[in-house]
């Protein structure tokens, strides 16, 4: 089988796995916390944070003492939260004083 042959394969198989796309990204289902710093861009101390305040889900999964992955769709559901919350923070602002 040629190369191309076996990537296209392997991207037919994680369709089928059931990946999706997370900030333009193809990831799975679950994440581990270093694929959730990584796509979010912060530290595992910044989720921990967001965590304890509530503004973050919960891990979905927990895997021994110290692994916790997330649900995909969960922290989309955040990230589309956060950006209709920035949206309407700034039409507040943008709004104010104009009377």
């Amino acid at each position: 089988m040629s190369l191309k042959a076996h990537n296209e394969s392997r991207k037919n198989e994680a369709s089928q796995v059931g990946f999706v796309t997370l900030a333009g990204t193809q990831v799975a289902p679950l994440l581990h916390m270093a694929m959730l710093c990584a796509l979010l861009g912060v530290d595992s101390s910044t989720i921990w944070r967001w965590i304890r305040g509530r503004d973050f889900p919960q891990p979905h999964v927990y895997v021994g003492a110290k692994v916790r992955m997330w649900r995909t769709v969960d922290v989309e559901n955040w990230l589309n939260s956060q950006a209709t919350a920035a949206q309407a923070a700034r039409q507040g602002r943008s709004g104010a004083g104009h009377e």
